[in-house]
Formats: C-alpha cells, structure tokens, sequence
C-alpha cells in the first residue's frame, strides 16, 4: 500500500502513473477485509485515528496545512474561552478540516442537544469534504457543512440575513495574499464593523 496515502495530499486520485487502477484496487480490497463501521469501534477511535492522518497530511504538506488543520493545543484553548454549552448552536466559517468544530462537541460532552446545532463552511471542496468525513468519523450525527468561500459567498444564510449564532469560532484565512479584502471594503452584510484586516 506504499505510496497511496501520499497521493491524497496533492490530489492525485486519477493521476494513472501516480496510483494505478491495481493498486487502488487493492487499496479498496485490503480496507474490505476490515470492518471500520462506526458500529464496530467506538467514535473517538475512528475519529482519533483520522485525526492522526490529518495531522501527517499537515507535516508533509506544511506551507499549506493551515488551510485545512489548525494545531490542536490552540483549538482546545479557543474551544475553552468560547465555552459552548450543550444545546447552542456553533459555527466556524472557515472550518478547515472540521477541528474546532469536533471539539466543541467534545467541550458540551458529545451532548444530544448538540444535534443539528453544528453549522461550518469551507472554501476549498476537499477539505469541505474531508470536515463532514471527520465529523461523521467523530459521531456527529447532524451537522451542516457548506463549501463555498464564506467571507465573499457565506452560504448560511436566513430571510436574507447571516444566520446567527451562539458561539462563533474559526482560523480566518487572513494571511492569504487575496483572501478578499476588497469586497469588505462595502461588505454587504456588515461584517467589517472593526475595520479590514490588513496585511
């Protein structure tokens, strides 16, 4: 299986000379003869093993790992001062690969209050995907994960207006040369109260 999991970083799946069809078959017959269904293990096993691997793609990948994983010792303490209590809703609009998110469940004891009250959105379409992979992997039953750039296009929305919420909690991408910054300038939904950030 030596080279398959390397692929995923730079996003190679049909590349034929990088991962041929036999060696994804085998990938695919190798991973049958395990059973990994939710069932089997519990929640935090599989959740914790994806993190794992998340945590190597952001080793290997550095210059862009901050686009989808923000280290875990700064979203423990971000989940901590925000304190999120079982039955309010948490959004992240930048939500990466989900982290903050899962720990914010976590923070509220994996609450069933916490049903359908996670809400993120995420720019880029792998990682969106990657965020609903790893909440699902952490035993999040209900969740809202949007791709789509939030800061120019937030896509939840309601009557018109930003959803809203109780607790709010993201690594904004400001440190990207073109983030945006000139739609924020006459920001529609009012979002640059305190200013544009600069670089």
């Amino acid at each position: 299986m030596y080279g398959v999991l390397s692929t995923f970083s730079k996003a190679q799946w049909t590349n034929k000379t990088v991962l041929s069809d036999e060696r994804l078959r085998n990938l695919v017959e190798h991973m049958s003869k395990v059973n990994l269904g939710n069932k089997k293990y519990p929640a935090d096993l599989t959740g914790d093993a994806y993190e794992i691997l998340l945590k190597k793609f952001a080793d290997i990948s550095k210059s862009k790992a901050g686009e989808f994983y923000t280290p875990r010792a700064i979203v423990k303490l971000l989940v901590r001062i925000i304190s999120p209590q079982p039955g309010e809703s948490i959004y992240d609009p930048a939500c990466g690969s989900g982290g903050m998110l899962i720990e914010a469940v976590n923070y509220m004891n994996n609450s069933t209050l916490c049903c359908g009250r996670v809400f993120g959105q995420e720019k880029n379409v792998t990682n969106a995907a990657i965020a609903r992979m790893n909440l699902f992997l952490h035993g999040a039953s209900d969740f809202t994960i949007m791709q789509g750039d939030t800061l120019r296009y937030p896509k939840i929305v309601q009557n018109g207006k930003l959803a809203q919420f109780d607790c709010v909690i993201a690594n904004p991408p400001f440190s990207l040369d073109k983030w945006g910054s000139e739609m924020w300038e006459p920001e529609r939904f009012g979002r640059n109260i305190w200013g544009v950030p600069q670089p």
